[in-house]
């Protein structure tokens, strides 16, 4: 299982996924928060991030003008289930569709190898660099975070609810556990 996300060109991402002898190449445009999307995607997937209810989420990956729909969803205790379609208008919800990958793989190894390949890509370009060349968005530094953090413990990251009556709610982390968990080696 392989997977790479190189920023190729100012808004632009080459992505690599091989797994199980199948390999898909994308390239992504700035239209959409790819990474973040992603990203996001898999936090929402983590097993105490949502009620058992939300366990499926999709996105699109637009490729100007066509686009990937991915549908990551959990598949038994440990795996999860990961179909993308190429449309081929992203803005055209009845487009054409063709199923390039429908696989099972495991969650812990999917996620391993994500928070790797992104630890590559910021090493490569740093949070500043990634938005210039990026252009639209920010690096999502909060779901990397929180995948890096169940990667190494297989628990979520922890934050703190408050209570700001009459306010409403909000939550705090440790900005200090935050960077040493960016600076900690995934692998040891």
């Amino acid at each position: 299982m392989k997977f790479t996300y190189e920023l190729a060109d100012s808004g632009w991402a080459d992505v690599y996924w091989e797994l199980d002898g199948k390999v898909q190449y994308f390239f992504v445009s700035y239209i959409s928060d790819a990474l973040g999307d992603f990203l996001n995607c898999l936090v929402n997937l983590l097993p105490q991030s949502q009620p058992k209810k939300f366990f499926k989420n999709s996105f699109l990956w637009h490729a100007e003008p066509s686009g990937y729909n991915w549908t990551i969803e959990l598949f038994g205790d440990s795996n999860i289930r990961v179909k993308i379609e190429s449309v081929t208008d992203a803005f055209d919800p009845s487009s054409d569709r063709k199923v390039e990958m429908d696989l099972v793989c495991n969650l812990d190894q999917f996620l391993e190898m994500i928070v790797e390949s992104v630890e590559v890509l910021l090493s490569k370009h740093g949070f500043i660099g990634y938005k210039e060349t990026w252009v639209n968005h920010d690096f999502p530094i909060s779901a990397y975070l929180k995948l890096k953090y169940y990667c190494l413990t297989k628990d979520n990251y922890p934050i703190q609810e408050k209570s700001n009556a009459p306010f409403g709610d909000y939550y705090i982390s440790d900005f200090q556990h935050e960077m040493n968990l960016f600076v900690t080696d995934l692998k040891p």
